[in-house]
């Protein structure tokens, strides 16, 4: 096993909790790998055998590098960067027995006994009023915030025969002791975090995460573990192969998908126009 390329795809999924974090830490890869960043909204001058990138908000991304020859096509691979998660609901604060728990709704098709007994931290995005207008933060708590407990065996003689996990009712996270009423939790840590106002934060779009990071394990470092390693390890070995690749005549290009868990009918998804737009402009 190429142990440096391990290694770099743990890098890639710890710095990716969220699809906004993904899309962040693949730009990374290509400006290190001297990508042009290009507009959509700009005309552009492309250069044979070049390679640029163009991101899509919230969370969508290809990248390219032109060929030597014009028409002889392209060499396209692709994937999506969101995972299946728990997202939090801001605006409903739930307070059972002087303790706090968030409201979540699932996303996409996680296997919900997993996300029991484990820390759960806290990523995606917030929207903030600032004297310069709205403006779109990255947020990642990266130390964990939030667990789901089980019920003890004795309370729940049924856990290991198939027991079925109710969202609204068995996974509703646990982050605070409290009997005030007011705001949530998630709004004051994220005005703390984020040295702002709670009013000033707007809207969001957050989700719990596992926050044990990604490891290498066995006598021979042959396996890895890792949380989000679908379709996270998919989207780093394109964008690998991109950057490391020598130009051909044909042009390659590299998409990172959003939505894919939920249907791709966004407007960076695989349903939309996106791919379809940018390889006309190539």
């Amino acid at each position: 096993m190429n142990n440096l390329a391990i290694k770099n795809l743990c890098t890639y999924i710890d710095a990716a909790p969220s699809p906004y974090h993904a899309i962040d830490a693949s730009c990374a890869m290509l400006d290190s790998a001297k990508a042009i960043r290009l507009d959509e909204h700009n005309s552009w001058k492309l250069e044979p055998n070049t390679l640029y990138y163009i991101a899509r908000k919230p969370a969508g991304l290809i990248a390219f590098r032109t060929g030597s020859e014009p028409g002889s096509g392209f060499l396209l691979a692709g994937a999506h960067n969101d995972v299946p998660a728990l997202k939090i609901r801001l605006e409903k604060k739930m307070i059972q027995r002087g303790m706090e728990r968030l409201a979540v709704e699932v996303y996409g098709g996680p296997i919900l006994a997993t996300w029991l007994d484990r820390p759960l931290a806290v990523a995606g995005i917030v929207m903030l009023k600032t004297d310069q207008g709205i403006t779109e933060r990255l947020f990642n708590s990266v130390k964990p915030v939030a667990i789901i407990p089980n019920l003890a065996i004795h309370l729940n003689r049924d856990v290991n025969k198939g027991f079925e996990y109710l969202p609204h009712q068995t996974l509703l996270p646990l982050v605070a002791e409290t009997e005030k009423d007011g705001d949530s939790w998630v709004t004051r840590y994220l005005a703390r975090e984020l040295e702002c106002k709670e009013t000033d934060i707007l809207a969001s779009d957050l989700m719990l995460y596992d926050a044990d990071r990604a490891f290498i394990f066995g006598p021979d470092d042959e396996f890895l573990s890792s949380p989000r390693i679908d379709n996270l390890e998919g989207c780093h070995a394109i964008l690998e192969a991109l950057c490391t690749a020598h130009a051909v005549k044909q042009k390659q290009v590299a998409v990172l998908f959003n939505a894919e868990e939920i249907g791709s009918r966004t407007r960076e998804g695989a349903d939309s126009l996106f791919l379809r737009d940018i390889l006309e402009r190539i």
